[in-house]
This record gives C-alpha cells, structure tokens and sequence, in this order.
C-alpha cells in the first residue's frame, strides 16, 4: 500500500497522462478509481490516528490538571510549614540559629517595598502618575472598512482567512 505523498504524486502523473491523447480513458479512470479508493482508505486511517492522538491529549491534560493541583496543594502547605516555623521563631525570641544539618533565619524580602494605595482607581491617581497606552480599535477600523472609509482602507485590508481540515 503506498503511502499518502506517493498516492498524491501518482493522482499527478494520472493527471498528466488525462492530456495525453493517446492514453486509454477506461485505463485512466480504472486507475482513478483504485487511486481514489486507496486515498480515501488512507484518510480513514489518518481519522483512527488523529482520533487516537486526541484521546491521548485528553488523558495528558488531566493528568496535567492532576500535578498541576498536587503541586498546588503542596505549594500551599510548604507556605503554611513556614509561616508556623516564623511564628514560633519570632515567639521565643529567636530569629537566627543553626542546626546540624540547617540554617534558618528570618529576613526582610528583598526588591522594592509594597506599594499601598490609596485607591486602586487609575482616575482617581494624580494626572502625572498616570500611564496612558494608545491600541488600535480594530472592531471600529473593522466597520469603517465595511463601509466603504477610504481613509480606514489605505490603513488597513482583510488578508486571507486559513484553512483547515474538516473531520465529521
């Protein structure tokens, strides 16, 4: 059986020969036919491996949900283990000592202090502390182009739209 390009470039060679005058045309269309028949058997076992590939993905994203919530989890308790180990330090008094086999120590973070505001509303910031950030409206340039705006066309055009495979 051959393969889905070898199949491809016999449909071309067949094509080729469909010119030739010379060339049987029940010849041409017996071999179309199988040509047709090994393709579309081709493209079922293409469906059965895309399928099967999908299904894969599936059990691969769940199981990715499952680490993903398990390191989470363990995330979260590390924090609690030594928020209970600051707390105890800092209640005896003792923010530095060492073990056998450890250091510990409480310490300030290191980077820039916290910022507390007086309000998280950007409006209500003084004008010079504000960021102002300029994007395009595409939906409004959109429209423009739709109706015909000479000024929205020089600027912008619609491109070509991809393509894909449809599998029901």
């Amino acid at each position: 059986m051959s393969n889905i390009f070898e199949l491809t470039n016999e449909y071309r060679q067949l094509l080729a020969m469909m010119e030739d005058p010379e060339i049987d045309e029940q010849a041409v269309a017996d071999t179309m036919e199988g040509i047709e028949m090994e393709l579309e058997q081709k493209a079922d076992n293409y469906d059965w491996m895309i399928r099967s590939l999908d299904s894969n993905n599936e059990a691969i994203d769940k199981e990715i949900a499952r680490l993903q919530a398990l390191k989470k989890r363990n995330t979260n308790f590390i924090g609690r283990l030594k928020e209970n180990l600051m707390f105890s330090m800092r209640a005896i008094g003792k923010e530095k000592f060492k073990t056998a086999l450890n250091s510990f120590g409480i310490r300030k973070a290191g980077g820039k202090a916290p910022l507390i505001l007086k309000s998280e509303d950007p409006l209500d910031c003084p004008n010079r502390f504000q960021r102002c950030e300029i994007t395009i409206n595409k939906d409004a340039l959109r429209d423009a182009i739709d109706h015909g705006d000479e000024e929205a066309m020089s600027f912008a055009w619609y491109g070509e739209r991809s393509e894909y495979l449809s599998i029901r």
